[in-house]
Parts: C-alpha cells; structure tokens; sequence
C-alpha cells in the first residue's frame, strides 16, 4: 500500500500540511494537481518501530510503535513519532468543522470520488469518526410521522456506493497489512477492529449482521434485553435483602438474557449477498429509502 508523504509524519506536521491541503481544495484546484507532487511512501518500506518513552530512574517507561497508519484519531501522546496519519485528511470537513455546512457538502462531493480510487482513499473514507456517508440530503435523525416521532438512520446512496465500491476493491490489501493500523487506542490492530465505515453503511442499508461473541473486538453492535425484561430485573432486585441475592439473581438473568453482540462478514460478500451495488445504482425506490432512514429497523438494535 503506497500512501502519499504529505501524510506521514508527527502528528503536528501532517496537521499542517492537511491545512495547506485544504487551502488549495477550498480554491478548487484540481485533486490530482494537489496530490501529484507528494511522493508514494511504501508502508512496506516504514515497518514497526517501538520507542521506549518516558522511562525514568525508577520507571523504565513504556514501549510506544511507530510508523502505524491512523484510520481514527487519537491523543498523540507518542510525542513526536511518525505515522501514516490519513484520519487527520477528515478532520477539516467533520470533526474540527472548520467549514460552513455548504462548504463541506461541495468539498465532500469532489473528494469522495478521488478518494475511492485508491487504498489509502479507502481508509480516509472509513475513518470512523467522519461522516463521509452522509450529506444535507438526507432526512434528520428524529422525524415526525402520522403523530409518532421516531427514530431514522439516513444515508446517503450515492456516498455509500463509493465506500461499499472502494471497500470490496481494496479490503483484502488492506486485511494483508494486518496489524498496522491506530483506532485511537491501541498500539496497532487490523483495521476490520477499527469500526470502519463501512459498518455503518452495511447497517443502515438494512443489512443483517452475524451473530458473534462478547469480547470480539470486531463486534460493532450489541442487543440489549427489551425495556420489560429489564424492568423485571430491577423489580426482582429492589426485593432482595442481600447483596449475595443480588448478585445470585442477576447471575441467573445474564444466562437467561445474555446481551448478544453481531459484526458483518467480508464486505464483498455482503455486498453480494444484499446486491448493493447494483441496488444503490439503479434501484430508486431503495435509494429513496435510504435518504429517508427506514431500511434499518433501528429498534432492533437499540434500547427501548
């Protein structure tokens, strides 16, 4: 996977190049002029490092790698160590919002395209933290119908076709990388563990997860027992006169009532499995369904 070096660097200088970055994408100079005079970096080239930090004489510090590729952003308490940091390309349009809500959609609009063209496009736009699949088009989360507000889970068609298309394109090269990727927490893990997008594109195009386990780092969602169940819990508990009761009970109803936990398989196969692709293109009555937020049954999946 080759990855341009504008990104790649301590956290405070790929910061600062984004900003030069997104100067020129505001003027509308063209993608491809703007990222043609970076050279390629391998990662193959950049393996992982460790950096003893903060070691004292009465602490021999920790171990902290370097040279992994950021998908989310995290607290760079690894001071100044290098990392391919692509999540920081997202932050300008969502999590910093640096730009009015039509700047945004504009810029948005121009670069998912280039983005999806490239293994390195395809981390930025499953960056967890940023809204690549959603734009003004689509309906707010809480709507009002026939009297009854309720709960939707919008997206938009046309952004989730270009991460679902980019995904199934790059995920295997991506899943070969293996441990080298930073979800904001850990020193390096794969990225199907990093919550990518693509999750929850999959989910709020109505598609069925797979049941797993708990502690599987790649579970994405959890189902809770319904509101009634856990109302008798807690009556059942407000009657017991120890603390060895409590404990007996609620032991029982984990067994009876065990929380369930789902993660999807390859992107690729649900894709296939649920014909999304051809569905987002040509299928607009899907499509519309999309925008509006009623493909997921959101209470299936949340607590009444």
């Amino acid at each position: 996977m080759k990855i341009p070096s504008c990104f790649y660097g301590s956290h405070k200088k790929v910061k600062a190049q984004v900003s030069k970055l997104y100067t020129q994408i505001k003027k509308g100079k063209p993608l491809e002029d703007i990222f043609s005079p970076f050279e390629m970096f391998d990662v193959n080239d950049y393996p992982i490092e460790y950096v003893t930090k903060y070691a004292a004489e009465d602490d021999p510090g920790i171990e902290i790698a370097n040279n992994l590729i950021w998908i989310e952003m995290g607290v760079p308490f690894g001071g100044g160590l290098d990392h391919f940091i692509l999540s920081a390309f997202s932050d300008p349009l969502y999590r910093l919002a640096k730009f009015s809500p039509e700047e945004t959609d504009e810029m948005q609009a121009r670069l998912a395209p280039f983005l999806a063209t490239t293994a390195w496009g395809c981390v930025v736009l499953n960056n967890p933290q940023a809204h690549w699949d959603f734009t003004k088009r689509c309906s707010g989360a809480w709507v009002k119908i026939n009297g009854q507000v309720e709960r939707r889970c919008s997206i938009d068609p046309d952004l989730s076709l270009l991460i679902l298309e980019s995904s199934v394109k790059y995920w295997d090269d991506l899943l070969l990388l293996g441990n080298r990727f930073f979800d904001g927490l850990e020193q390096g893990t794969t990225i199907t563990k990093c919550q990518p997008n693509w999750y929850r594109v999959l989910s709020r195009l109505g598609c069925e997860p797979e049941e797993t386990f708990y502690g599987d780092k790649e579970a994405f969602c959890i189902k809770c027992p319904d509101k009634q169940v856990r109302q008798e819990l807690d009556f059942s508990l407000s009657r017991c006169s120890s603390e060895e009761e409590q404990k007996k009970i609620t032991k029982a109803f984990n067994l009876q009532h065990p929380n369930r936990y789902f993660k999807f398989g390859h992107v690729k196969d649900v894709c296939e499995k649920y014909n999304l692709l051809d569905r987002l293109k040509n299928d607009e009555a899907f499509r519309k369904q999309a925008l509006e937020g009623t493909l997921l049954n959101q209470k299936k999946w949340i607590n009444e």
